[in-house]
């Protein structure tokens, strides 16, 4: 199964092209993470990351400063820290 995702990424990279792809909120994208992960953990835990950004990666955020640092909040209510948001947020 891992293989499987992992090839099915690779097939979105090679096909959709970039003009189309969703800008991420998160500095590694959605399928660069989700296919990281496959590769160091395992199938289970991509496949739970995928969910977790699919699910968080969309508009509706809110952006926070607690204790001098900057955090986005999620429209799921999850907080994201500076150093994992996208440059252009």
């Amino acid at each position: 199964m891992n293989l499987l995702l992992q090839i099915l990424i690779r097939l979105y990279w090679l096909v959709v092209p970039q003009k189309l792809k969703p800008r991420c909120i998160f500095k590694e994208s959605c399928s660069r993470h989700v296919f990281r992960i496959s590769q160091k953990i395992g199938f289970r835990a991509a496949l739970k990351a995928l969910l977790f950004r699919v699910s968080n990666c969309r508009p509706g955020y809110t952006i926070a400063i607690i204790e001098e640092k900057i955090y986005l909040i999620t429209v799921r209510g999850e907080m994201v820290g500076e150093t994992e948001l996208n440059d252009t947020i």
